[in-house]
């Protein structure tokens, strides 16, 4: 079979129907739970003692958990796609979008219930945040893509500063004399990182008024050359990455912190990535006995000048 061959077979999710009917089902009990704000005690404590059951009963009919293979061992994405959070067709958390790739456009539909309701009415930005990350190969904040009117990438995801914030620029101006040596040695970094929304502000303004004339505007052979290409290491830290948010999502945190270190070694440039998981176990991103980087410790091995990455017509 030849290598495309092979990955268009490892992108297929070989799901019976079965198990996507146990999936569908249980995503739907998950929406009624959200719902049932006035269903009775009485009703609420039959339905746990039911729920109760069906997980027992699903459990015994499993293999032990020191028979499944390592995550090490499972090595083809299409081993992590069926638990995709944005994909998957056995992950009952996940919408389970349906996509097709078709003369280099790839069309993604996904109905998002309140599941994935974060403000009210809104979806929620962490789903936000992995789906384009998985999507579009976001590796960090603030980034953007250009779609236009007919749903086509036009440019590529991107550093996408709208604007310069008083309060979050405030930190340029300090004197780091001032402060304890650790926090004056982070902000001296900070200080070199660059960003330039006043002409990422200009592009879009001409693309709003230009459309397709906007020099600014890629066509598609541009567009998938500036993508961050999908590597095999690539894939591999994205379903860690994912099967890390499966198990904190599912209260094992500590098991999530394994799937994470391991996102942070297969693509280490992901800065979304690395944040995701700093963030939970020290607001501040610094080190802890979790991981064996910190974001000072990777921006100063890469130099702040390059955090971001220059943006490019």
């Amino acid at each position: 079979m030849s290598e495309r061959g092979e990955s268009a077979r490892d992108a297929q999710q070989r799901v019976g129907d079965a198990r996507r009917a146990l999936t569908a089902s249980t995503r739907a009990l998950l929406e009624a739970v959200l719902a049932a704000d006035h269903v009775n005690d009485a009703d609420l404590t039959t339905a746990t003692t039911m729920i109760d059951a069906l997980t027992a009963g699903l459990r015994e009919g499993s293999p032990p958990p020191e028979a499944l293979p390592r995550p090490a061992e499972r090595r083809q994405y299409g081993d992590y796609l069926p638990r995709s959070l944005l994909t998957g067709l056995v992950h009952p958390v996940s919408p389970a979008a349906a996509w097709t790739f078709a003369d280099g456009v790839l069309d993604v539909r996904a109905v998002l219930s309140e599941l994935y309701e974060g403000p009210p009415g809104y979806v929620h930005g962490g789903f936000v945040a992995l789906a384009f990350d998985e999507l579009f190969g976001m590796v960090n904040v603030p980034n953007g893509v250009w779609i236009d009117e007919a749903g086509t990438i036009v440019r590529a995801a991107e550093p996408a500063h709208p604007g310069r914030n008083p309060e979050t620029e405030s930190f340029r101006t300090l004197d780091p004399s001032t402060l304890p040596d650790e926090v004056a040695r982070v902000l001296v970094e900070a200080q070199k990182i660059r960003t330039e929304p006043e002409r990422y502000v200009e592009m879009v303004r001409d693309w709003v008024a230009r459309g397709q004339d906007s020099p600014y505007v890629h066509p598609p052979d541009e567009v998938v050359a500036r993508a961050v290409d999908r590597t095999d290491a690539g894939a591999r830290a994205a379903a860690h990455f994912e099967l890390g948010q499966h198990l904190e999502l599912a209260g094992d945190h500590e098991g999530a912190i394994g799937h994470w270190r391991q996102a942070h070694r297969l693509d280490p440039a992901n800065w979304t990535y690395k944040r995701n998981a700093w963030s939970l176990e020290d607001p501040r991103q610094g080190r802890t006995e979790a991981y064996d980087s910190s974001w000072f410790d990777d921006v100063l091995a890469i130099g702040a000048e390059r955090y971001y990455p220059p943006l490019v017509p």
